[in-house]
């Protein structure tokens, strides 16, 4: 009795081993297989992946994304628009790879056969490209809203508002709502919309409370200060001061550009900057100063440009007044050393030797031609201008020398006069020329029948003295 159950129980156990040696194999087998393939529980956006390749599926995510399109249609204007048209970026090889999540183990491909797991397709919207989408569809069904903004007036001296407008047409969320199911189901969607009032980004409101900041700033009283003048910088100046970081959606702040607040102030420094102008002194040859011919002026230069920048910099951020005072270094002015001819300082005219230059004494009516101090032509007498029209006095240079010209005018009497062939004429200072005068007969003299403000002179030794200038000889005229 005890052999027969022993032989019966032999088999039985024969039998359990044979089975889970088969359940086993095909376990192993199955575990194996689906390594790297899709589970049999396991779909993506509602489509079974059983059996499929991890590439094989992100084709297949590629192909249903870009056959996927989203319908609207609104007061009869229909369109239709793939996700790419409506910003939705699909990643495909992401969304593969949550599927294949659960093959990375063994146990957890087992587990797969008693579980059903639907992957969410990873994706994600461009809010740029969606909004612009949304804009092109309003201006068909209807009229976009228009956002309030903040500008510089024509003078640029002011911030101005232009106001908000209210749009209808298709509302950005409900098109962005539709564009995200289609995404994520990787199906065709389509809605029938009433067109809806869209409220601007920004507001008048909005606008005009950055306005009003912004020209608060234009408004501060900003005073500098040099000692001798106050300058302010005008309102565009500090227009030019002010930027709005503008976006979409907002106008940002009212910040205020430094370097150019900072520039403006070096820049006004700058200008009041004097530069030293240099004296003059006559020498002579022993390096003796004979006379002072201009004493030239020291230059000033502001030396704190920099923190007066900085004040203003600080009260402009704090929305206050400012008033500064730039400080100055001085700068000697230096000399320049002219030397004259030997006896020169005892003449009209200060003369470097061998410098070129004509004396009109009209004390005695007489011209002569110097080179430094030493007599070249001359003294020669000569006819000034009659007392009605006297010959200029002061320090000139010849500007003009013709060899013969015809000379008319109008006398103090206001008849006219015109003389033929004047010759060898320097004009000096305007019309005021010395020439030839070939119809007077005696020179030396002064009066009523003087000439109308020329130098008249005998021919012989204004030829002389027409020959020995040039254009830029000095001609000194005096009592």
């Amino acid at each position: 009795m005890i052999e027969r159950i022993s032989a019966r129980s032999k088999v039985l156990l024969a039998s359990i081993v044979a089975v889970l040696l088969i359940l086993g194999s095909a376990t192993a087998g199955y575990a194996t297989y689906f390594s790297n393939r899709g589970l049999l529980g396991v779909s993506v956006a509602g489509q079974s992946i059983a059996r499929m390749t991890e590439q094989e599926v992100v084709d297949e995510i590629v192909t249903r994304a870009d056959d996927t399109t989203v319908t609207l249609e609104v007061d009869g204007v229909t369109r239709e628009a793939s996700l790419g048209q409506l910003g939705v970026s699909v990643d495909a090889q992401a969304t593969a790879s949550e599927a294949f999540a659960q093959n990375s183990s063994v146990w957890s491909r087992i587990q797969g056969l008693f579980t059903k797991r639907d992957v969410a397709v990873v994706h994600s919207i461009n809010a740029a490209t969606l909004q612009k989408y949304t804009e092109e569809f309003t201006e068909k069904v209807g009229t976009a809203p228009v956002s309030a903004d903040v500008s510089l007036n024509e003078d640029g001296n002011e911030f101005v508002v232009s106001e908000a407008q209210v749009g209808h047409g298709v509302d950005l969320s409900v098109l962005r709502s539709l564009a995200d199911e289609a995404a994520q189901s990787l199906t065709n969607q389509h809605a029938e919309l009433e067109k809806t009032e869209i409220v601007p980004a920004i507001s008048t409101d909005e606008a005009q409370a950055v306005a009003d900041d912004a020209n608060g700033i234009v408004n501060l009283d900003i005073q500098i200060h040099t000692g001798s003048n106050t300058y302010s910088p005008s309102a565009a100046d500090k227009a030019n001061w002010i930027t709005l970081d503008k976006s979409a959606d907002s106008l940002g702040d009212v910040s205020i550009v430094d370097d150019n607040v900072i520039s403006w102030v070096i820049n006004l420094g700058a200008s009041t900057n004097d530069d030293p102008v240099p004296g003059v002194r006559n020498v002579n040859s022993r390096g003796d100063v004979i006379s002072t011919v201009s004493a030239g002026s020291p230059g000033w230069l502001v030396n704190n440009a920099e923190s007066v920048a900085e004040g203003v910099l600080a009260a402009v951020k704090d929305g206050s007044s400012y008033s500064g005072t730039f400080e100055y270094d001085k700068i000697e002015q230096t000399f320049e050393n002219r030397y004259i001819a030997d006896g020169a300082e005892n003449l009209a005219y200060s003369a470097a030797p061998g410098e070129r230059w004509i004396d009109i004494n009209l004390g005695n009516n007489t011209v002569t031609a110097y080179e430094g101090a030493t007599p070249v032509h001359g003294p020669v007498s000569m006819v000034p201008g009659a007392p009605t029209t006297p010959t200029v006095t002061g320090s000139f240079k010849v500007w003009l020398k013709v060899a013969s010209q015809t000379m008319s005018g109008y006398n103090p009497d206001g008849s006219r006069y015109r003389v033929d062939n004047v010759p060898w004429i320097l004009y000096f200072h305007g019309d005021y020329a010395l020439h030839g005068a070939p119809w007077r007969s005696s020179f030396g003299w002064s009066g009523p029948s003087g000439s109308h403000g020329c130098v008249n002179m005998p021919v012989g030794p204004m030829k002389a003295i027409y020959d020995w200038a040039s254009v830029g000889t000095p001609v000194i005229s005096h009592y």
